[in-house]
């Protein structure tokens, strides 16, 4: 995995990549390797969906012992990244927008509030700052576990 995170940060030097969910906080039952990126400022909007597409699909059907590696592009995560416990949790409830690529011609995600297919594979989540999932984890009254990689 460690190569191809070097090999696609190489081709996209100006994303930023981190390591979230329940690898990062050493779940010794972690399901996947989830990744978030954050575009670079002014490409932050989905009008960049192809550069987002052929970044995303490198990423795609790839696992690692035996774990699948779910990337997202996530433009607010720089924000998050910046906010404290108490900060986060006032603004759970908020909306924001996830992208994600698939070959599927039918996306669901548990948690999403709407799944929108956009174009070149791409989908745009709607959801929550802390989805159910992670209020039921009390992961709500905490900063976001990451690492950069």
């Amino acid at each position: 995995m460690v190569n191809l995170i070097k090999r696609v940060k190489e081709d996209y030097p100006s994303y930023k990549f981190y390591a979230v969910g329940s690898w990062v906080r050493r779940n010794p039952n972690f399901k996947d390797y989830d990744i978030n990126i954050v575009p670079p400022r002014g490409k932050r909007s989905p009008t960049n969906i192809k550069e987002w597409s052929e970044l995303l699909k490198r990423f795609d059907k790839k696992e690692f012992s035996g774990k699948k590696v779910d990337a997202q592009i996530l433009p607010s995560m720089k924000k998050l990244l910046n906010m404290n416990a108490k900060e986060i949790n006032k603004i759970k409830d908020n909306i924001h927008f996830r992208y994600l690529y698939s070959e599927e011609h039918n996306v669901s995600v548990k948690d999403a509030l709407k799944v929108i297919k956009l174009k070149n594979n791409m989908w745009m989540l709607v959801s929550r700052v802390i989805p159910k999932k992670l209020r039921a984890k009390n992961l709500d009254n905490s900063a976001i576990y990451h690492e950069e990689l």
